[in-house]
């Protein structure tokens, strides 16, 4: 027997953490989940109609998340499980033929609905990221996988290696001028937690952080369009201009 507060949780865990589990735990939780769907079903209290209420979105334009191979996301949640390495046959992006690698798989992330394989090559140490969907066959080896030394996957993320990191100073001290009505959010939500926000005169404000210097950093940038401009660091800057100068000659012409 399920409470009505339990069978919630679980209905939400399958909509939600379906990506992040093995295949043999959601497999196994299977009749838990119809327990759960049927238990919300026969009851009319407000958890029943709580699941039409909640849902969680993505930020920017929706957008499909890319199709992944059941039996492929099946064969690494098993590697991750069992610490073992695998073999996969990988479809890089803009690649012309298709690769295999012998895979050291050390985690998952999933960012924008993309599913990310963090992983190490062969024998080597440096790591990668591949994305799940342009797997196109994976098999389970009998190899223990090869340990990185020192490796926590939070820190790996907090070091801005999902942003793209650009070559130079892994961080900047970001000094944007921005129009208050686009501000809010950057008050709401700081960039770094010693961030600060100037007052600069009737319609601005001058935000100060520390940020990764990754390629999102400057797409985030160029989303405010004429609302903001960069006044440090210097090279940031010039890289904006530039940027605005061919944006201007592609729609002059």
């Amino acid at each position: 027997m399920l409470e009505p507060q339990a069978a919630l949780v679980l209905h939400l865990a399958e909509r939600y953490l379906g990506d992040l589990l093995p295949k043999s735990t959601l497999d196994y939780l299977a009749p838990w989940f119809r327990t759960a769907a049927g238990v919300l079903d026969n009851h009319s209290n407000g958890l029943s109609a709580w699941r039409r209420k909640v849902r969680v979105l993505a930020t920017g334009l929706p957008q499909l998340p890319p199709a992944i191979d059941p039996e492929v996301q099946s064969v690494v949640t098993q590697a991750l499980l069992t610490h073992r390495r695998l073999e996969v046959v990988y479809c890089a992006r803009d690649a012309t033929e298709l690769r295999q690698y012998q895979v050291n798989p050390l985690g998952l992330v999933v960012r924008d609905q993309v599913i990310y394989l963090v992983c190490t090559l062969r024998e080597y140490d440096d790591i990668k990221q591949l994305v799940l969907g342009r797997i196109r066959t994976a098999d389970l080896t009998d190899l223990p996988v090869k340990e990185i030394n020192g490796f926590d996957l939070d820190e790996y993320i907090a070091q801005g290696n999902f942003g793209f990191l650009v070559q130079g100073e892994q961080k900047v001290n970001l000094i944007l001028h921005v129009e208050k009505a686009y501000a809010t959010t950057l008050i709401e939500r700081p960039l770094d937690p010693n961030q600060q926000v100037i007052s600069s005169g009737d319609d601005h404000v001058q935000l100060i952080a520390q940020v990764h210097n990754t390629q999102e950093l400057r797409r985030w940038i160029m989303g405010f369009g004429v609302h903001a401009q960069v006044l440090g660091p210097t090279s940031l800057r010039e890289e904006m201009r530039l940027l605005a100068n061919k944006l201007h000659e592609t729609y002059a012409n």
